[in-house]
């Protein structure tokens, strides 16, 4: 018996499995690094733009404190003893201004004065506004050991 070898004309890589195949390995390498690198890209850019938000809500917070601060009298507030829970005009120019403040920026839930006491981790409110209504009392105390 006679076997002939026959060879069929046709596409030389139909012997070949897909990931025998070198463009579909090169396709393969080059695909992942363009992905790898786009995803650390990414990764990097939320860092900074995250980095930079906080950044700028920072120094803008320190601005509105700094602000904040000029404006308030220091020895009208030691003239009010610390455990006084009378509302006086001070407090009421207090809180009409930190209203004020707070109602033009969006970010800021509360404002407040707090008095040392004689102890280092407790302190008393002077003045305490919030937007949901939810305030401490002149004269509440703080406890600040956390």
């Amino acid at each position: 018996m006679n076997q002939v070898c026959r060879v069929t004309p046709g596409n030389p890589m139909e012997g070949f499995r897909a990931w025998q195949r070198c463009h579909i390995r090169l396709t393969t390498l080059y695909g992942s690094a363009v992905l790898l690198t786009l995803a650390v890209m990414a990764g990097v850019f939320y860092k900074l733009g995250v980095d930079a938000a906080i950044t700028g809500l920072q120094q803008r917070l320190l601005a509105t404190t700094t602000s904040l601060a000029s404006a308030i009298d220091g020895d009208a507030m030691a003239a009010i003893p610390l455990d006084s829970d009378t509302l006086t005009p001070l407090h009421q120019a207090l809180l009409a201004r930190f209203e004020e403040v707070a109602r033009h920026d969006p970010d800021i839930e509360t404002i407040y004065v707090l008095r040392p006491t004689q102890q280092p981790t407790r302190l008393r409110f002077l003045v305490d506004f919030a937007k949901d209504g939810d305030t401490a009392g002149p004269g509440e105390a703080y406890e600040a050991s956390e």
